[in-house]
């Protein structure tokens, strides 16, 4: 899931970074079909977070009732990837390529966050380049890249990873040695 090597979304500013050209009204500043990959890639994010609170309720063995008050009150989504982590890393029934297979996934998720936070919340910096900015916490200043092409591959990322999501509950669900049961047939834990 990680982007292709050497391929960056997002870098910290250069020292000597000059600002280009600049645009007030962002109907101009950007092609419609750049607002429209911003759109889906903000859009397909609460698809994933979402997806990311109903594993908390597997994990964690929630009521449906109370699931949503839960997950919505653990700190961010850097938070809710610890605690599955932690199920995965502490848990007896799963392989370690199943493991690695949930690390991996999971690391996508906190990488493609970081893309996603890092889109929504910038600034022009220089319209014709396609760069913008993002000035995170500790006034650290990083340049991000919003060309069609950059926007379309990290939501094209996205989307696999939403479909990966679907395998990501399956293993979740087969670590839980009750739910494991139905599928093994009793063989889990003797």
């Amino acid at each position: 899931m990680k982007a292709p090597s050497g391929a960056r979304m997002h870098r910290t500013q250069p020292l000597n970074a000059k600002l280009g050209r600049h645009e007030r009204d962002i109907k101009k500043a950007y092609t419609t079909e750049q607002l429209s990959e911003i759109g889906a890639i903000a859009l397909i994010w609460n698809q994933i977070e979402i997806i990311v609170d109903f594993l908390l309720l597997v994990v964690l063995k929630l009521s449906p009732v109370i699931w949503l008050e839960v997950a919505k009150r653990i700190n961010g989504m850097d938070g809710k990837l610890e605690i599955l982590r932690r199920f995965y890393e502490h848990n007896d029934i799963l392989t370690e390529p199943a493991k690695q297979c949930l690390k991996h996934s999971l690391d996508a998720i906190a990488e493609y966050k970081k893309y996603r936070d890092a889109i929504v919340h910038s600034l022009l910096f220089d319209v014709d380049k396609g760069i913008a900015q993002h000035i995170g916490s500790r006034a650290k200043i990083n340049q991000v890249l919003l060309t069609i092409d950059a926007l379309t591959g990290l939501y094209n990322r996205m989307n696999i990873l939403l479909e990966e999501l679907q395998h990501v509950d399956l293993l979740f669900r087969l670590g839980d040695a009750d739910a494991a049961k139905t599928i093994y047939g009793g063989k889990v834990g003797e």
